[in-house]
């Protein structure tokens, strides 16, 4: 029975508004929400809204949604609360054994102490400073970075339900709210009272069930029951007692409610979610029903939040967010039953509407909630246009009508003027309420004139003309298509010509085929145009100055500019086929609020008018648009410029919290996600930027993307500077700076450069040096050449002179003899002998000299094969027998001249003392190459042996030998005993 009163008393509401439509704002998953089933929301302090759906959390920044699932590191889909923990870091509680916390954008897990964690519903700050988990597991208290279990037990003794969803802290005790459809004792939906210092638990009756509970603007609390709204007895609540009490003014009408959450608004006004819609009433008492009759999307809405811009969000069970904006707007298809709007008119000192249903060709008067139609009381003509002033009209076709009002709510239509040429514009009374009429000429009709007119006040425009407008001295001013602006005074006491032409403006005007005009309080003209959108053009009294143009990219919803209107406000209003827009200029800028396209509501806007409390009311393709009293701006709230993602080469880069974010080389094309958090209308914001640090000095071009990507970018410094206009004009504009940095190769950085600038220095120092060296080597390998080639000369000279100068000498010596001897007549056969054999040897040491200086025997094997053959020869000649051992292969082996000089004469040296003193009958000559380089040469006799005491003094064959192989690096041991064994080894 009382869901049935509900109902009622709800469908009771929407009848009494009949026709009101609501405009609301939806986001599903098509807009980019992580899923349609949404369960509540969170505003964090810089304007950031968090969106808890079954299959994530969505955090919306203004321009975009980011999502976060189990994929990201959800422990479940579910989050059941959001807790501000600091700037820009949130803990979120998912339901599960975890909790997650929300960091410049990153999700991470909390730890705790002992990693035990309940399944937390609600996380509360209390007084005491404590934070408490509302949980399924019972009570918790946080400290010491765990959670300390509190038992809940009445005074009996008996442990309460551990399944517990909400709480509230009043007066140093919670308030604490069972799962309504889970729990033991004292059973679901029940509320228990837990004093905070004394652990004291109170519980509700057993008949009372509580669906939820809120905190009044005056500190009491209120819970949703199925009887209605309940207000919890603040006074039993100190006596440690819950006690219910029934509301009273102004929230008296929700005491007869079955409600299933509760919410308190910025306004103090109470809003109440039901199963047949949303109920709001207001501190006056007044109420508002939101249903999907007059708009709202079909679904249960779970939970509501008022963001800092008092735009109303609703989270819906099926149909994802829905958000009603700060906005008096309205929209009315058919504010009565069948009644079709064709035609408005206001008038700016009463608070009234008058609508016009062609079809039906009747009269509907609309103030407040009063609405009173009026019927025709004779024939009316089809299409007409009615002007409702001091004295009422109606222009249908080429005729002008007086309007009268009859009793009955009738009305009654008589011909005042026809004209055969006069083709059908617009009107407007001034003043002093004379109707003025334009088309293709200018007319007027005085206030109070019911009576047939035969010659018309009227002035001939040189082409067709749809809109004329009043300045603040009375002036018409008349735009034409061909873009001719005139301005006209009127002159009431002059009947013959009342029409003065004051002014003509042609050329310097812009161009665009004018189709309507506005003059604002400061004298500015308003021209709107066919196809080139808005101009405002600026006079000093009546000589033209300048203009400024407005398109579609300032924001206007389309060029085609059909209606303007100014209100007192100043305002200028624009309509146009796809909407309606807002224009104000101030603080030297214009703004410009498309009032329809945050709705998604497209379609045409044919008039606007005003009332003296500044409603507009809006003719619009499907029927009446509401607009009231634009809203105070909140000087509180001021929206931020946040940066949401970065993504370098499509892989998310950390958002960096007062550092310079550092970026690899090959990550140097990157995509930076802002937004500003300003819900009043996200469409209207327009972003730009500027990236200092590249080749391009100018900010972008204002657009509505607010993602900015940048490929390739060389390394360097950089830094991002984004701005944020609000093109409605909400708040000033935002600006915020990025810095960031491409780290160059490591080829191409500081330390590389060093060090290859330093190795490319030692690189040439070693190079100098080695060139140096190479050619001091050079110099020194030319002087030792030298000195060896002198060494050499030296050397064969002096062989020369030993060898061959002692010989030369005897020979001398025995041919001075001969001749002596010839004297004497003495004999001479011996010195012949002597000077034969010493010629002899003469030429075996030129031989061997020679031999030793011939290049050709540079070689091992010529060394050695001439040596065995010296030793034979001369062995055999002394008749002894000989026996060489030789390598069956010599290495190809270089040997110096001095090397085999040496060798081979120390050789011979060692023959001739065998053949002089050993007495042998056997000699033995073994050669041996080692695989080191070095050559071995024994030399065995079967000899009387060697002993060195019986060395002749002054002797110098021994030591000529071992300075000889010394000379070459060698060594050279004799051995005596039975015979001799000379063991000779020099390095090759």
């Amino acid at each position: 029975m009382r869901q049935t009163l509900t109902f009622t008393f709800l469908l009771f509401l929407v009848h009494s508004t009949y026709g009101q439509q609501y405009l609301f704002a939806r986001y599903t998953p098509k807009d980019g929400l992580i899923n349609a089933r949404t369960r509540f929301f969170y505003q964090d302090s810089r304007g950031r809204l968090y969106i808890s759906t079954y299959g994530g959390l969505s955090v919306y920044d203004g321009s975009r949604f980011i999502n976060y699932t189990t994929d990201n590191g959800l422990i479940t889909s579910l989050v059941n609360d959001i807790v501000e923990m600091g700037d820009d870091s949130l803990w979120v509680v998912p339901n599960g054994p975890a909790i997650h916390c929300l960091v410049h954008g990153v999700l991470k897990d909390i730890h705790t102490a002992d990693n035990f964690y309940p399944v937390i519903n609600q996380l509360i700050r209390c007084s005491d400073g404590y934070c408490y988990a509302i949980a399924d597991q019972g009570l918790f208290r946080y400290e010491h970075n765990r959670f300390v279990h509190l038992p809940l037990q009445d005074g009996q003794g008996r442990p309460v339900s551990r399944f517990i969803n909400q709480a509230i802290e009043s007066n140093g005790q919670l308030l604490i709210l069972t799962d309504p459809y889970l729990g033991a004792w004292p059973g679901p939906g029940a509320l228990l009272l837990y004093h905070l210092k004394t652990h004291r638990v109170s519980v509700s009756e057993k008949d009372q069930f509580f669906r939820h509970m809120v905190r009044t603007p005056d500190g009491d609390i209120l819970v949703a029951t199925p009887s209605g709204v309940r207000r919890i007895d603040p006074e039993a609540l100190q006596q440690g007692s819950i006690h219910l009490l029934h509301l009273s003014a102004p929230y008296k009408a929700a005491d007869d409610l079955d409600s299933h959450f509760l919410y308190f608004d910025n306004h103090n006004s109470l809003w109440l979610t039901t199963d047949g819609g949303l109920l709001k009433l207001d501190t006056t008492g007044a109420q508002q029903v939101f249903t999907a009759t007059n708009g709202l999307p079909a679904g249960l809405i779970t939970t509501l939040l008022q963001d800092r811009e008092d735009n109303m969000w609703f989270a819906n069970d099926r149909n994802g967010i829905v958000k009603l904006p700060n906005r008096q707007i309205a929209s009315y298809p058919h504010p009565l039953p069948g009644f079709t709007v064709n035609d408005l008119c206001t008038s700016g000192d009463s608070d009234s509407v008058w609508l016009y249903d062609n079809s039906q060709h009747t009269l509907l008067l609309m103030q407040d909630n009063y609405r009173q139609l009026f019927r025709p009381a004779g024939p009316i003509p089809g299409n007409g246009r009615f002007y409702i002033g001091p004295t009422s009209y109606m222009v249908a076709g080429n005729s002008l009508y007086a309007l009268h009002f009859l009793r009955d709510h009738r009305f009654s239509l008589s011909l005042i003027f026809r004209d055969s040429t006069f083709q059908q514009g617009s009107g407007l009374f001034d003043k002093r309420g004379d109707l003025i009429l334009v088309s293709d000429k200018i007319m007027v009709i005085p206030s109070g004139r019911t009576t047939p007119i035969h010659r018309p006040r009227q002035y001939p425009l040189p082409y067709l003309c749809d809109q004329a407008a009043l300045d603040s001295r009375g002036r018409v001013w008349a735009i034409t298509r061909s873009n001719q602006l005139l301005v006209f005074n009127i002159t009431p006491t002059d009947t013959a010509a009342p029409l003065h032409l004051l002014a003509t403006y042609s050329k310097g005007l812009p161009g665009g085929s004018a189709r309507s005009i506005a003059v604002d309080t400061t004298g500015r003209v308003w021209m709107g145009t066919r196809d080139h959108g808005l101009y405002c053009l600026s006079f000093d009294d009546l000589r033209f100055m300048s203009w400024k143009h407005l398109t579609t990219a300032n924001g206007l919803s389309e060029n085609f500019i059909s209606y303007l209107q100014c209100d007192n406000d100043n305002t200028v209003w624009a309509c146009t086929p796809a909407g309606l827009d807002r224009i104000r200029f101030e603080n030297g800028r214009f703004t410009i609020d498309d009032l329809t396209h945050s709705y998604d509501n497209y379609q045409g806007v044919y008039k606007i008018q005003s009332t003296r409390k500044e409603v507009h009311w809006a003719l619009v393709v499907e029927g009446l648009m509401k607009i009231g009293p634009s809203p105070r701006k909140s000087r509180e709230y001021h929206p931020h410029i946040l940066l949401s993602e970065i993504r370098a080469d499509n892989s998310p880069a950390p958002i960096p919290d007062r550092k310079t974010l550092s970026l690899p080389y090959d990550h140097n094309t990157i995509a930076f996600h802002v937004g500003a958090t300003s819900f009043i209308d996200e469409t209207q914001t327009r972003y730009s930027y500027l990236l200092e640090g590249s080749s391009n000095p100018d900010w972008s071009p204002p657009a509505d993307e607010a993602t900015i990507r940048f490929i390739n970018l060389p390394p360097g410094k950089y830094t991002l500077r984004v701005k944020a206009r609000f093109l409605a004009g909400d708040y000033p504009d935002l600006a915020a700076d990025y810095p960031f940095v491409i780290l160059p190769p490591w080829w191409q950085t500081w330390w590389f450069r060093t060090a290859a600038l330093a190795s490319l220095a030692a690189l040439a120092f070693l190079s100098i040096r080695i060139y140096i060296h190479r050619r001091l080597l050079r110099q020194r390998l030319d002087l030792e050449s030298q000195q060896a080639i002198e060494k050499e000369r030296t050397r064969i000279a002096t062989d020369m002179h030993d060898e061959l100068g002692a010989g030369l000498s005897r020979i001398k010596f025995l041919s001075e003899t001969i001749g002596i001897k010839k004297q004497q007549q003495l004999p001479i056969e011996e010195e012949i002998t002597g000077i034969r054999r010493y010629s002899h040897e003469m030429i075996d040491k030129m031989g061997e000299i020679v031999w030793a200086l011939n290049q050709r025997n540079d070689s091992l094997s010529d060394l050695l094969s001439y040596t065995r053959s010296y030793a034979a020869e001369y062995l055999l000649q002394a008749g002894i027998e000989c026996q060489v051992e030789a390598p069956p292969e010599i290495p190809s082996c270089f040997v110096s001249g001095e090397f085999r000089r040496n060798v081979y004469l120390t050789i011979k040296e060692a023959l001739h003392n065998i053949v002089k003193h050993a007495q042998a009958e056997q000699v033995c000559i073994r050669t041996i190459v080692h695989p080191d380089k070095l050559l071995l040469i024994t030399i065995e006799d079967d000899g009387i042996g060697f002993d060195r005491d019986t060395i002749r003094p002054f002797a110098n064959g021994l030591n000529n030998m071992q300075r000889r192989i010394g000379s070459l690096g060698g060594s050279l041991h004799i051995h005596g005993g039975s015979g001799t064994t000379i063991r000779i080894s020099v390095p090759l």
